[in-house]
């Protein structure tokens, strides 16, 4: 038997999807920071039209201050979460093309180890939690066992 070729259609890789990752300032002087598969000018126009009841739906107008394209939504989601993790300050130096700020404006110290890279306390239970963790790790521990004789 003879072998048979399969031809893909154009989908399957020909065409390039590209997703901008985008910052808005608002009104209020807030920013916004998000990512879009559609042109940049169409998705500027739908904030600034309203459309979805969303964070910069209440913080009209919007102007678009950042922009970047990524080839791969799993690269672009990434670094739209990157960017939202910033301070201001960093974003600001994004902005700004001053790249050589960045690390600098790193929000946490080389020294610092009280948490994960990339971990977040999300609620009040949280905190509570770890108060207590805390305070228990300060009271000194009862041994259950007999003192190891020193040598």
């Amino acid at each position: 038997m003879g072998t048979s070729l399969i031809v893909l259609p154009a989908i399957m890789g020909a065409t390039k999807m590209e997703i901008t990752i985008y910052i808005l300032r608002c009104s209020d002087g807030s920013y916004y920071t998000g990512l879009t598969r559609q042109a940049i000018e169409a998705r500027l126009w739908e904030h600034n039209a309203g459309t979805y009841d969303s964070y910069t739906a209440r913080r009209l107008p919007v102007q678009l201050v950042f922009a970047e394209t990524h080839d791969r939504i799993t690269e672009a989601i990434e670094r739209e979460r990157q960017i939202k993790g910033w301070s201001r300050a960093k974003k600001e130096a994004l902005i700004a093309l001053a790249y050589e700020r960045l690390p600098g404006l790193a929000s946490r110290k080389k020294n610092d180890r009280s948490r994960p890279r990339g971990s977040r306390l999300r609620c009040a239970a949280h905190l509570t939690m770890r108060a207590d963790i805390a305070s228990a790790s300060l009271k000194p521990r009862q041994s259950s066992t007999a003192p190891h004789p020193e040598v």
